[in-house]
């Protein structure tokens, strides 16, 4: 509750900064030297967002690369930059829980469009075994990590921007269906390396990739729930801690973003392996100057992943 007051206190200093409403034209004229402006949330939104809008787009990224979207809390600053792009994009309220509180100020004071990019997926609900271990959501948001989900959103994102500048409609969607190839071949592998897989059953850090083992028939089992904060119960922990023992599982998957100190408990009683696995909720300036991107890095997380199928 004092976080959604704070926010909407936030929002409303915005709205005295910024003064006059951000008013735009339906049908902007966009070119090369007079782009659209696009706020997107976190790291997937901004690399479908770019390659789909390509040169007729100056692409932004509102929460930064240290911070997890789960925690993100928007600033007066925050809201003033949505305010002045032509279209905002997120992926889904259950992954930018922020997000409501914030578009009841935004869309009062601004044309601009905005766009949910994970609108056309049905979501999945969470089991009672994730509440057990201990987190508030009741939908799996990790849709980009599938990638034929991601493809959908890529597609509901190419849509959004033709609608806001149609005269450059062509180049959008074949920007768009150019990297839907990729994630289509980038599909074609991970059904390759699952189909005849030794073993199904992957473990990480907390339940980013419900819909990544959905998709090529894996399980995933996650030490903590859907946040990345939130620590497993000791009941939970300790049937983690069996299952390991009894299937002798020699791998347990971490992720950059969030702390590992469960996982490494885990390591110290059971001598399994950590891994990296990367869920892409942010990726660094680091990372994005060595050319990694959605692709490499998902490529990244498949070979990972060969290791516990393989075994």
């Amino acid at each position: 509750m004092k976080k959604k007051l704070l926010l909407i206190l936030v929002c409303f200093i915005s709205i005295a900064l910024s003064g006059c409403s951000h008013k735009k034209t339906a049908q902007p004229n966009v070119t090369k030297e007079h782009p659209l402006k696009i706020m997107t949330t976190f790291y997937p939104m901004y690399e479908f967002t770019k390659v789909v809008v390509g040169q007729y787009g100056n692409v932004s990224m509102l929460v930064p690369n240290n911070v997890e979207p789960h925690d993100f809390e928007p600033s007066a600053k925050n809201i003033a930059q949505i305010e002045d792009s032509q279209l905002f994009i997120y992926n889904s309220p259950f992954m930018e829980t922020w997000i409501p509180t914030t578009l009841e100020v935004v869309q009062a004071d601004s044309n601009v469009k905005i766009v949910q990019a994970a609108k056309d997926i049905k979501l999945s609900s969470v089991t009672d075994d994730d509440q057990h271990k201990g987190h508030a959501h009741t939908s799996d948001p990790h849709v980009w990590l599938d990638p034929v989900l991601a493809q959908k959103e890529v597609a509901t994102i190419a849509q959004a921007i033709s609608q806001v500048d149609p005269t450059h409609r062509s180049y959008y969607e074949q920007n768009a269906q150019r990297y839907i190839k990729k994630l289509e071949h980038l599909n074609d592998q991970f059904i390759a390396a699952t189909k005849n897989a030794k073993n199904k059953t992957f473990i990480t850090q907390h339940a980013s990739f419900g819909y990544l083992a959905k998709q090529y028939h894996l399980k995933q089992v996650a030490i903590a729930g859907l946040d990345p904060e939130m620590e497993p119960t000791p009941q939970a922990l300790a049937k983690i801690e069996q299952f390991i023992k009894k299937n002798h599982i020699r791998y347990i998957y971490v992720e950059n973003s969030a702390s590992d100190k469960i996982a490494q408990a885990l390591q110290q009683s059971t001598h399994v392996q950590l891994l990296p696995l990367n869920s892409l909720e942010n990726l660094t300036e680091k990372q994005q100057r060595e050319g990694q991107n959605y692709l490499t890095v998902m490529e990244q997380n498949l070979q990972q992943l060969k290791k516990s199928l393989n075994t």
